[in-house]
């Protein structure tokens, strides 16, 4: 992706940085986060944006597809069906547990801030891998919510209960939220590259 020689609001640092943070969602995807996240800059020129997107050599592998109504009580069956799911796949007990943790909390915060009290719907959970990269898919019907107003806080200013972003922040590489395409709801998108110690 090039972007056009403006100045920003921020350094190139933060420009790549920007550019980074996206990098590993889809193309449309990719393109709808960068201009969301540009449209909260201060840019004094046109902005100019180019996406060249290498062909993959390989499909992402379905590993996980569960579907569950948008209550508590159904977590402990969804942290169960990823658990299996990472030893399946041989990821290490440490770093599974955690990944199973940030999707958990992910869960709960749709529960809780999508969804809230006087809401009911569902969230279905889509896990694949793209060589060395496990993708997390979470789907809502909740109403959409800003992904502006989505952002982790330094984990010694959480207070109970709001850790959920921060500890996700923490656990992933890459994450990203949107309305989900072609329907109401938001889509959540979690990725983390797993090296080969990562594998048992």
């Amino acid at each position: 992706m090039i972007a056009s020689p403006i100045q920003y609001a921020i350094s190139s640092d933060g420009v790549r940085g920007l550019i980074a943070r996206h990098a590993t969602a889809a193309p449309d995807t990719r393109l709808r986060a960068l201009l969301s996240d540009l449209k909260r800059l201060k840019l004094v020129d046109d902005t100019t944006l180019l996406l060249i997107e290498e062909p993959r050599a390989h499909d992402a592998q379905l590993l996980l597809e569960h579907h569950m109504p948008a209550r508590a009580e159904n977590l402990r069956e969804m942290r169960n069906a990823l658990r299996k799911t990472l030893d399946h796949l041989g990821v290490e007990p440490a770093l599974r547990d955690r990944l199973v943790l940030a999707v958990d909390e992910a869960c709960a915060n749709i529960i809780r801030h999508a969804y809230g009290a006087d809401r009911e719907g569902g969230i279905g959970l889509v896990v694949s891998r793209s060589e060395d990269v496990l993708s997390f898919e979470l789907t809502d019907d909740a109403p959409c919510i800003d992904p502006g107003k989505v952002r982790p806080k330094p984990l010694g200013e959480c207070r109970s209960g709001g850790l959920g972003v921060a500890l996700i922040d923490t656990v992933m590489d890459t994450w990203h939220i949107e309305p989900a395409p072609g329907r109401s709801g938001n889509r959540l998108v979690l990725r983390k590259r797993i090296e080969d110690k990562g594998f048992t």
